[in-house]
């Protein structure tokens, strides 16, 4: 092509002229930008929907995993009841007399404690807060046992089958129909201690170093269970 342009400046004319004087027509125009446009057209759709998928699967997906959470929330709370109190407890201040919407509990303090003494008849009654508690030391079982950030613990026994002692009716607590007997000993460390029988086996639940609050909601998970 090159060579040709040299060779014959009347050459080379002829050559632009005739390229020059091609022409679309315009039917063939019109129908190239049709198409161009059409094309343009579905490339826009095809974005469009394409985020509107996206947005709605987003959209699907929050809510779904909202509910999600909010239903392992429930389950997680179902597993751990807390207690709905009617007497309001504040930290540092202790109420012999704690009532429940679903119960009330009665501290027996500084007067009465019980301490188990398996294969020793059962239970033992009458110490006062100077006296020292006895504890099971054979055939009870520990199941489960919490300290909190100040090294308060919470404990939760198995112990012998024993025979609960008759108190009088207003010693006596309840936490639904669960029938417990409480005692603090206002020792060192707080001493708070419960005892039930549940289905024919004994149960000791402990709070030492605690508040009673803490207690309360420790005792209230455990008969709840």
């Amino acid at each position: 092509m090159h060579k040709l342009y040299d060779e014959s400046e009347e050459l080379r004319k002829e050559f632009i002229d005739t390229f020059s004087s091609i022409h679309a027509s315009e039917d063939l125009k019109a129908r190239t930008l049709t198409v161009m446009l059409d094309e343009e057209e579905i490339r826009s759709k095809e974005t469009r929907v394409r985020s509107l998928s996206a947005k709605k699967i987003w959209s699907i997906s929050i809510p779904a995993a909202a509910l999600l959470c909010a239903a392992l929330v429930m389950i997680v709370l179902k597993g751990t009841p807390e207690p709905p109190y009617i007497t309001q407890l504040e930290n540092g201040v202790f109420c012999e007399e704690v009532k429940l919407e679903d119960g009330e509990l009665h501290f027996v303090a500084g007067r009465v404690a019980i301490s188990i003494t398996p294969n020793a008849g059962g239970v033992t009654i009458g110490q006062n807060q100077n006296s020292e508690v006895l504890l099971p030391e054979d055939g009870d079982q520990v199941l489960e046992q919490k300290e909190n950030d100040v090294g308060g613990l919470l404990s939760y026994k198995k112990t012998a089958a024993i025979k609960l002692p008759d108190i009088g009716v207003k010693n006596w607590s309840y936490i639904g129909e669960q029938k417990i007997y409480i005692t603090v000993l206002d020792t060192v460390d707080t001493r708070y201690q419960a005892i039930f029988e549940k289905d024919g086996q004994a149960y000791e639940v402990t709070g030492i170093g605690v508040w009673q609050k803490e207690f309360i909601d420790y005792l209230y998970q455990i008969v709840k269970k």
